[in-house]
């Protein structure tokens, strides 16, 4: 069996390096650190925050066990009945409160689910998806729900974290919303599941929402996951887009638009233009817009069976972008070329790996070329015989 290289690198760099990669909660009794697994620390201030005032979907979250209240967490409305937060904000609870303090309203949680995710303690495993969702007993109303994004953003995309705690203490019922930080590609510090920030802040408290910025509704790319000495893990909710539908419709799903209310008197003489036709679309596909009828377009239709927000709140910029990811289609003509597919994706490299001339080390897992910038740790690349791979040592 292959030796596992990513968690040895990553945990026992980041220990000789004096820090972990932790978790900003959920709010527990800490325990002692050990050289070969990370523990989360106590919660942070986000650095610059404001309390976040004009986001009705950010929740509070107190976690039970045995109907006593042992921890805390933040997260986000996605529907009326479905919060999203971190998957060890869910796991090995049995209880959850629910506070969306700036729409006034409150609930409980009756059943909680993550996708694969099965620990609430210290460690960030880099083969999980760190999301969890929450199944609310009562609804809570707000005019608006963001939406998950179903694909990946750039790398160097600018997003805000928001989290519930400020001056390294869990709020009771605020939360704070985080300037700007840039979503790097985790797979450079060896978590392939999660984006990551090199600034260093702190997300303030684990499962909130990290969004791109702008006004309701708005776009959720990630939930807040770890953070370590000069970095922060993000875990990435479009890998896990379909549980998370999954759940939204088993929640209840998330209400469309009311029908405008009826004219109180008819029209004294019909319309003398004919009917519009269904199959028509109300604007270009390639246009931000009203939400458009999956029958007006072959494309619309396929856009819409996977991302129901372009067909039932508006068409977006992650609608017409969605043109080309989901239907192939160019909004500047035809659509772009595939390249063909490399004969070899690794070009002769093995999982054993090798160095690379500035130090990284390089290797192919799963006909994927994969590597860690060892400068990083402040270590260097080598062969490690004890494994047989090319490792940061």
């Amino acid at each position: 069996m292959a030796q596992k290289r990513t968690p040895f690198i990553a945990f026992m760099a980041l220990a000789a390096a004096g820090c972990g990669i932790t978790g900003p909660g959920p709010e527990t009794d800490q325990r002692a650190e050990s050289v070969d697994q990370t523990r989360r620390p106590p919660p942070q201030a986000i650095k610059g925050g404001v309390e976040a005032t004009d986001y009705p979907e950010a929740v509070v979250i107190n976690m039970r066990v045995n109907g006593y209240v042992v921890s805390s967490c933040s997260g986000s409305l996605i529907a009326p009945r479905v919060v999203l937060t971190a998957g060890h904000c869910v796991a090995g609870f049995d209880g959850f409160d629910i506070k969306a303090p700036y729409a006034g309203q409150t609930s409980t949680g009756v059943s909680a689910a993550t996708y694969d995710w099965t620990d609430n303690g210290g460690s960030v495993n880099p083969y999980q998806h760190d999301v969890g969702i929450i199944l609310l007993g009562d609804a809570i109303q707000i005019a608006s729900y963001p939406k998950v994004s179903p694909t990946p953003v750039p790398y160097g995309t600018q997003a805000h974290n928001l989290g519930r705690v400020i001056n390294g203490y869990v709020t009771p019922s605020s939360v704070y919303v985080g300037p700007l930080v840039s979503l790097q590609n985790g797979s450079g510090w060896g978590f392939s599941l999660d984006y990551a920030s090199t600034q260093i802040i702190q997300p303030g408290d684990s499962g909130g929402p990290v969004m791109l910025p702008g006004s309701a509704p708005r776009t959720i790319v990630a939930v807040n996951s770890g953070v370590g000495g000069n970095f922060e893990l993000l875990a990435r909710t479009d890998l896990v887009y379909d549980f998370i539908q999954a759940k939204i419709a088993e929640g209840g799903g998330v209400p469309s638009d009311p029908p405008a209310d009826p004219p109180s008197d008819p029209p004294a003489d019909p319309p003398s233009d004919p009917p519009a036709d269904p199959g028509s679309c109300s604007h270009d596909i390639c246009a931000e817009g009203a939400p458009l009828v999956a029958t007006c377009d072959p494309c619309v239709a396929q856009i819409c069976a996977t991302d129901s927000f372009c067909c039932q709140q508006g068409w977006d910029g992650q609608c017409t972008s969605e043109v080309a990811s989901i239907c192939g289609q160019s909004c500047g003509g035809s659509p772009p070329p595939s390249p063909p597919p490399p004969s070899d994706p690794c070009a002769g490299i093995t999982y054993t790996g090798q160095c690379e001339p500035n130090g990284d080390v390089i290797w192919c897992e799963n006909n994927q070329l994969k590597g860690i910038a060892c400068a990083s740790f402040g270590m260097g690349c080598g062969f490690n015989p004890q494994s047989g791979l090319y490792d940061c040592l």
